[in-house]
């Protein structure tokens, strides 16, 4: 899309770019919503259009794995969800490897780089990405590296406080909303996941979203 960036419009018209190149994360959130309107718009003149288009993007993805690897750990996570995504409406096996394959490097990745386990946002995401993960794939390691950051993330909430305390030493320490709301949707989920016990095991496994 182009737009006019002229200043006064009586001396004509320049067009620039509005937007920068499309990213791996932008196309994978694309093939998540290309396959989220076949799944619920199945009998539309344009739902196979948009099916091909969405597994056209996830074969590129497979194809380009070793860009994504060189993406950084911020990204990485946000692509894994929209995969995540992607196979919960359409159980296609080729996501399901992709997810394994994301999951593990990231992992690795978080193993590597102490520093990551200070950035409360990213640790929080990553955590529902391993449940995710783990739901839809029933890998163990997913599951118990999970359970390590779980652990983590309730060790950093102070309850006299009523907040999580940062390992920080600064003399201040900032929230931002983000790692708020992640860190809360974490607490909900885990609370949610031990009052279904072992069904969220089962829950959706190996069939698409209903």
């Amino acid at each position: 899309e182009r737009k006019n960036s002229t200043i006064n419009t009586l001396k004509g018209y320049s067009l620039s770019d509005h937007y920068k190149k499309v990213t791996l994360e932008d196309q994978a959130f694309m093939m998540a919503a290309y396959y989220a309107f076949y799944y619920y718009f199945p009998t539309n003149e344009l739902a196979n259009d948009y099916k091909n288009f969405s597994n056209e993007i996830l074969n590129m993805l497979i194809q380009s794995k070793d860009d994504l690897y060189n993406t950084s750990f911020e990204e990485i996570e946000m692509i894994l969800l929209a995969i995540i995504l992607a196979y919960k409406y359409s159980n296609n096996d080729n996501c399901k490897e992709l997810i394994i394959d994301l999951c593990d490097f990231l992992i690795s990745k978080y193993d590597d780089n102490p520093s990551l386990q200070e950035k409360i946002d990213l640790t929080s995401l990553f955590y529902l990405l391993l449940i995710e993960s783990y739901k839809y794939t029933n890998m163990l390691a997913f599951k118990e590296k999970s359970t390590e950051i779980i652990e983590y993330l309730e060790g950093l909430y102070d309850s006299s406080k009523g907040i999580y305390i940062k390992n920080s030493n600064k003399k201040e320490i900032k929230y931002n909303s983000d790692e708020l709301c992640l860190y809360f949707l974490m607490d909900v989920t885990k609370t949610d996941l031990l009052s279904r016990g072992e069904e969220f095991t089962m829950y959706e496994k190996n069939r698409p979203l209903k």
